[in-house]
This record gives structure tokens, C-alpha cells and sequence, in this order.
């Protein structure tokens, strides 16, 4: 792991989110470990304006599914999990000078995404504030081009009502419990 991460635990199984398993509110499933997946230490920030929205964005995969998830990316050589998390949330949603906050979890995940790569996620969630903010994401990457498609600002209960796929699938019980209580005392171990 890049920087103070947690030790990450060799699972005997693990969540995979694939265009085959499917992924988001409905779950991964589990299955065998996936050979040889490119280990990958991501950042992951849950950012919310004045209004107490949060910011997300929309990925597809090969076959159509969609689901939805907090900007964020690899953190690239030399670079720390905070300096990923300024740098991302610029590429991904133009926010030209961007303040992070504490780290409020971790999640570990293998994704495939639509270029076939199989990534083990290793993700440090970090936890930000914004007066506000419109989104822009002319930054994008050819590759985060071809996996996304929209990014936008969700309320709690937008999140608590729709049928979408959402990436943790309790990402509505994490907000509400952000907004109200503020960051956790010690980071949540983050699901599927």
C-alpha cells in the first residue's frame, strides 16, 4: 500500500465486480480469487456541497450495467494518497483547487473494467467539503471517457430512492451518517 494504509488481508474470497458478476447495490458475488489482477492503491473521496449533496459519478461496463461512484482514481509513483485525492477530484470534476479531508475508510474490491483488466483495488476514502461547485468533466481521460458517462450531484434522499446501482451499496447510510456526525473516529472497513 502506497503511503499509512491498513495491512490488506489475503482473502480466501473475494468481491469481484465485473460486467459478469454485475456490481453495486445488488452486490458483487463472491468467487475464487481472480488470477493475477493488477494490484492497484486507489483513492476514493465523498465530497458534499452547502446543499449536503454528494458528488458521483456514473460507470458503465461492456455489457450496459451501470453503477455509481465517488471521483477517484490510482495513485500514480511518487504521489501520496492525499495528492491522488486533490489531483483526481481536478481531473474528474474540475475543482481547481480542491481541500481534502480526513480519511473515513477503506475498501478493498477487484474490478474489471471494460478494457478487460482485472484491478485489486486497494481504496483510501477521504471525506471533503465545498461551498459549492459546478461539475465539470472536460478532464476526463480517453479511458475514464470510455467507462463514464455522467457525473452529478445526488441528495440523501435521491440516494435513498433510487433503483440505481451505488457503490458502497449502504453509500445513503454513509452519508446521512457524515453529514450528521461528521467523519468516524476511526475509518469504516467499506463494502461492495
Amino acid at each position: 500500500m502506497v503511503g499509512n494504509g491498513p495491512e490488506w488481508p489475503d482473502f480466501a474470497t473475494i468481491w469481484v465486480a465485473s460486467a459478469v458478476c454485475g456490481y453495486g447495490s445488488s452486490g458483487g458475488r463472491r468467487v475464487g480469487l481472480v488470477s493475477d489482477p493488477v494490484v492497484r492503491p486507489t483513492v476514493r473521496v465523498l465530497l458534499a456541497d452547502s446543499a449536503e449533496r454528494i458528488v458521483l459519478l456514473r460507470a458503465h461496463t461492456a455489457d450496459g450495467a451501470t453503477f455509481w461512484f465517488p471521483p477517484g482514481g490510482g495513485i500514480e509513483a511518487g504521489e501520496s494518497a492525499e495528492e491522488a485525492a486533490r489531483r483526481e477530484l481536478t481531473e474528474e470534476i474540475g475543482w481547481a483547487d480542491p481541500v481534502v479531508g480526513p480519511v473515513i475508510g477503506h475498501r478493498r474490491i477487484v474490478v474489471t473494467w471494460s478494457d478487460g483488466i482485472t484491478y485489486d483495488s486497494r481504496e483510501t476514502w477521504f471525506w471533503a467539503r465545498v461551498e459549492s461547485l459546478e461539475v465539470d468533466v472536460s478532464g476526463w481521460s480517453d479511458d475514464e471517457r470510455r467507462d463514464m458517462d455522467d457525473a452529478r450531484w445526488w441528495t440523501t434522499a435521491e440516494l435513498d430512492a433510487t433503483s440505481e446501482r451505488l457503490a458502497p451499496a449502504d453509500l445513503a447510510a454513509r452519508v446521512r451518517s457524515l453529514l450528521a456526525d461528521g467523519p468516524p473516529a476511526t475509518p469504516w472497513v467499506l463494502g461492495p
